[in-house]
């Protein structure tokens, strides 16, 4: 019975080898999952801006009214335009990019109708891949109208 209470278990060797071996293998996975999670991170806040965006196409067109896109540096302020100079605008939406900083743009949305440059020139992003966020997509139909 000796013999079968010595060969029951682990040693301390053998959990220390598996230990090591399990700290090496997360040591060379983890810095990957943290970029991936990163650029994943980035792609989103990218797709949440060009989905406020179409929001509010959608909101300027349906309130017949003029919204204001504006970026700059780390930040995109959604806001409802006042014909009068003397009221101040209303913000409807910040968002503060930890990802991106923009070069200042301003771009104005008159009851639906796109005004303004498309695409807003980035002045920092993830390992500085991406110079330009294309913001709005011209259609064929809002091209043709533009040039008229």
């Amino acid at each position: 019975m000796s013999t079968a209470k010595k060969n029951s278990g682990f040693t301390l060797i053998e959990l220390l080898v598996v230990m090591v071996i399990l700290g090496i293998t997360s040591s060379l996975v983890a810095p990957d999952m943290f970029s991936i999670m990163k650029r994943s991170q980035a792609k989103t806040e990218l797709e949440k801006i060009k989905a406020i965006t179409e929001l509010s196409i959608e909101r300027s067109f349906f309130s017949v009214s003029q919204l204001g896109i504006t970026f700059i540096d780390n930040t995109v302020v959604f806001s409802q335009l006042k014909p009068s100079a003397t009221v101040e605008n209303k913000v409807l939406k910040t968002i503060e990019s930890e990802f991106f900083t923009f070069e200042e743009t301003h771009i104005t949305i008159n009851k639906g109708r796109w005004q303004g440059s498309h695409v807003v020139k980035l002045t920092k992003s993830p390992a500085d891949k991406l110079k330009e966020l294309v913001i709005y997509e011209l259609s064929d139909t809002t091209k043709t109208d533009h040039s008229e």
